[in-house]
């Protein structure tokens, strides 16, 4: 079995991880009660 490194340039992944934290950031900084993981 080989291994392959991820590409330094795998820009989708980059977008996802970013939409990600944010989106956790968001939940973190809501108020208490407001918070829903279902805005998907």
């Amino acid at each position: 079995m080989l291994w392959i490194a991820p590409s330094e340039k795998d820009t989708d992944n980059a977008a996802l991880e970013k939409r990600f934290l944010g989106v956790v950031l968001q939940q973190l900084s809501a108020p208490e009660g407001q918070t829903s993981f279902k805005s998907f």
